[in-house]
């Protein structure tokens, strides 16, 4: 008997079809349909068509050439048995499946290239804060999360015949919440012990962090443990990216005896770090030796720059007047300027070249000049809306701010120097306060930190030119090493490099601050005195306690890092002590005295806040033993008697509970954690009630809680957990008290810096053929050096290597007024040109140390 020709069929619009149906619901859930009849899957065919299969290319059968070779269907349902039917839907969902993963890499292939060739991530707005804060989901392109109102999976790789409402997890729906309210950056959500990263932020956190990513529910997550927050977090932020961390603010004890017990956590933006804001022990936090890891030797500045908006409406105005706010979060320390530039824009580019700004914060609208100098920095650029900088409500939040301080009153010299400030500068402060209050920095911002860039004719200005060819900070190749800053940096704290670092950006012109600087340095190098040996060992081993205080004064710091910063001031308050009977007799040097005096009385508040504070639970981290004295908080004294109390009734239970298990003792048990467990042996678990409650079992013993145990400890672990969270509105308490003496101790550490960087030119004096100059104070301006060195170029080179010495005598009068343009003309005895062979010679003096540079005109 000849085999019938299978027909191929093809599907129209008219073919009733239900059997596909069930095959597509077999692709799509991957679960085994209803046993039909193949005659039932394939429909009724109407006659004289050709009809294809819904079945992949490998399953298709041959064609029939005329209308005589199609057999009825009960035919051919009879001729395919059900192993061939099982081996084609195997086929056909395994090819629909890979299709459909072919489909969607390809299409994130695309989509990463695309974004690659234009150089832009776009995170909800997370690179640049001028673009859309929006997730991708482009035409054409599979989209892998949607925050819409009524979100839909919508995909044209052909993957499904029908759109599907997406049905969010609880989790998922507060993430949604939190990226609609927190748009513009990368959310890292705590989930018990790990924080998650989801959509594109995980995406981004696998190629920037290098982790795993995967498919969970309806979004791509990436997962990092609790312990590396703020390793991750210092990677995310050092590629440009605002980071902000999610964390629950509910506990289990807690939420269980609430309402919301079925909810999930309820979860708060509980920071926000950026490049220059990476403060506190999330991410800065104390290594073994206590000192603070991210403790740099350079500020880390967040420029605010303001423009008139003449300039920027008129673009064929080129000049223009500008206004700079440049503000330290880890130090406290604002500079603030306002100034006319040209078109070049040579007054900001010194500017930005003193400062080295890790951020700057401008607004949309900027000439085109100033435009091109903020994109060449490599600072971090924060795009503000232009409402921000109109100058009426710039004054009356500057206004309400610092009169809010309690150091400065409404009346007071310092609140009304503010007021005074040109209108610009207070723009720029608005402007640096609101943007300050979303990372919770503003605390650190007071009047008395303020500090004028150029207004004070004691220091000399330099543009960056001339600090860029004598290589002050950087040599000429762009490195650290070979500059004059590294010649003389022999400092032991990082504080103390930071004060060099001012130092020598702004050389000072006051003659009797720079000979006093001089005898100090001349006794500490000649002087015999323990005095001067002791002072040198109490520098070794001081961490970075100056970014240590503006930690504190935000409120971000843990118990181990105040303890650190209190036994660090602690020490040295009781150190200085003791040298200061000794110091008076022995030093000559007015400056040494001072400082040592003056540091002792303004660290004299530290012992009352050492001594109350519990060296073990401050180093654990543990609040609720913290004090030793707790009776200034009626709320932590009043719990710890509710907790005693409920320990008093767990311990009346325990001769209830002897007499039921028939034992002359008892005691209750701990294991892994679990306190109050009534642990019986195997054989003897038959006399136990059948109310009680068993907890853990092992081969010998059975441990369990009696209903009047169970409940008792249930109120014990909810009061525990309310005296963690009153013990750390405490813990607040405690540290904003040390925090009004915030200004005192910077003054303090200021000296010890100035010891510091003393101590460093000291060891600068040490090396070969070094002098004391003499500074004299005549109308005549005369510089005259004998056998004079560069302090660099003999460190770069061997001692076998030749240099020969130069003798130099400059006088006022050889100044040729052709050639002569002064970095400052007030400072003429500071800077001298000589015209000689078609060369200028200029010779700027810096704290002891004179450089030179030649070059033709």
């Amino acid at each position: 008997m000849a085999k019938p020709n299978l027909a191929k069929f093809r599907r129209i619009s008219n073919v009733e079809n239900t059997g596909q149906l069930i095959i597509s619901s077999f692709f799509s859930k991957n679960t085994k349909p209803k046993e039909l009849p193949f005659a039932e899957l394939c429909g009724s065919v109407p006659d004289e068509l050709e009809v294809d299969s819904n079945l992949p290319s490998p399953a298709k059968r041959q064609k029939c050439c005329d209308d005589s070779d199609v057999v009825p269907v009960q035919e051919i349902a009879g001729s395919i048995s059900a192993r061939t039917l099982e081996k084609i839907k195997k086929f056909s969902a395994y090819h629909d499946v890979n299709e459909q993963l072919e489909c969607v890499d390809i299409s994130r292939t695309k989509v990463i290239e695309s974004r690659k060739r234009k150089k832009e991530i776009n995170l909800f707005g997370a690179w640049d804060s001028k673009q859309d804060s929006s997730v991708l989901s482009d035409k054409g392109e599979c989209s892998t999360l949607s925050p819409s109102k009524n979100p839909t999976k919508t995909t044209d790789c052909s993957v499904s015949s029908s759109n599907s409402i997406v049905k969010y997890t609880p989790l998922e729906q507060q993430v949604l919440e939190l990226k609609r309210q927190h748009h513009g950056m990368i959310l890292m959500i705590q989930t018990a012990y790990k924080y998650m990263f989801f959509g594109e932020d995980a995406e981004i956190a696998s190629r920037v962090l290098n982790i795993m990513i995967s498919q969970n529910h309806n979004f791509l997550t990436a997962v990092i443990p609790t312990v590396r927050l703020h390793v991750h977090i210092r990677r995310l932020v050092e590629e440009g990216y605002k980071v902000g961390v999610v964390n629950q603010t509910e506990t289990t004890a807690v939420k269980a005896a609430g309402e919301n017990k079925n909810a999930p956590f309820t979860r708060e933006l509980a920071h926000v770090y950026t490049k220059a804001t990476l403060i506190g022990d999330d991410v800065d936090p104390l290594s073994q030796e206590g000192e603070f890891i991210q403790g740099g030797t350079v500020a880390s500045y967040i420029m605010c720059i303001a423009e008139s908006a003449e300039t920027v409406s008129n673009s064929q105005q080129k000049s223009t007047h500008l206004a700079v706010v440049a503000f330290d979060p880890s130090t406290g320390e604002t500079v603030y300027d306002a100034f006319e530039d040209g078109p070049c824009r040579e007054e900001l580019e010194q500017h930005l070249e003193h400062l080295d700004p890790a951020e700057i914060l401008a607004p949309h609208s900027l000439s085109q000049e100033t435009e091109r100098l903020v994109k060449c920095s490599h600072a971090r650029v924060e795009r503000l809306e232009d409402d921000l900088y109109n100058f009426t409500n710039a004054l009356v939040q500057v206004a309400s701010f610092f009169s809010g301080h309690g150091d400065s009153e409404s009346n007071s010299p310092k609140f009304q120097a503010m007021t005074d400030l040109p209108p610009l500068t207070v723009v720029c402060f608005s402007v640096l306060i609101h943007h300050l209050k979303q990372f919770g920095l503003e605390q650190a911002l007071r009047a008395d930190g303020l500090r004028s860039f150029a207004s004070d004719s004691r220091y000399l200005q330099m543009d960056a030119s001339v600090l860029r060819n004598l290589e002050v900070f950087r040599s000429i190749v762009g490195s650290h090493k070979g500059s004059l800053f590294w010649a003389l940096d022999h400092t032991r704290t990082k504080f103390g490099s930071r004060l060099l670092h001012e130092w020598l950006s702004h050389p000072l012109r006051d003659l009797t601050i720079l000979q006093s600087r001089q005898e100090a340095i001349s006794e500490l190098l000649h002087s015999e005195s323990p005095v001067v040996h002791q002072l040198q060992e109490l520098l070794d081993g001081i961490p970075d306690i100056d970014r240590g205080l503006t930690t504190c004064i935000h409120q971000r710091c843990g118990p181990s890092s105040l303890y650190a910063v209190l036994q660090t001031l602690g020490k040295l308050q009781t150190d200085l002590q003791s040298l200061s009977a000794l110091a008076e007799q022995d030093l000559q040097s007015s400056l040494l005295q001072d400082l040592i005096k003056n540091t002792v009385q303004l660290l004299s508040n530290i012992q009352p806040f050492l001594q109350n504070l519990n060296p073990m639970a401050a180093r654990n981290g543990d609040k609720t033993k913290l004090l030793h004295d707790y009776s200034a908080f009626p709320a932590v004294t009043k719990r710890l008697e509710q907790i005693s109390a409920v320990t008093r009734q767990l311990q009346d239970l325990k001769p209830g509970i002897t007499r039921t298990l028939g034992l002359f003792r008892f005691d209750y048990v701990t294991v892994s954690g679990q306190e109050f467990l009534i642990e019986i042996k195997q054989n003897q678990k038959k006399s136990i009630p059948s109310s009680w409650r068993k907890i853990s079992e092992t081969k010998q013993v059975v441990r369990y809680r009696s209903p009047e145990v169970d409940t008792c400890v249930k109120e014990l672990n909810r009061l525990r957990e309310h005296l963690v969270v009153d013990c750390h509105a405490a813990w607040l308490s405690f540290v904003t008290e040390f925090n009004a003496h915030y200004f005192a101790h910077k003054k303090a550490i200021k000296n010890i810096a100035i010891l510091d960087v003393l101590f460093s030119l000291v060891e600068v004096a040490k090396q070969e053929s070094y002098c004391k100059p003499t500074l004299v104070d005549m109308e005549e301006t005369v510089i005259n050096i004998e056998k004079g060195r560069h302090p660099v170029i003999p460190l770069l080179f061997s001692a076998d290597d030749q240099f020969v010495a130069n003798d130099t005598e400059l006088k006022l009068q050889t100044l040729s007024e052709e050639f002569f343009e002064p970095v400052n003309r007030d400072a003429i005895f500071l800077t001298l040109a000589v015209k000689k062979n078609n060369s200028v010679k200029w010779l700027l003096w810096l704290e002891g140390i004179i450089l030179e540079l030649d070059f033709t005109v």
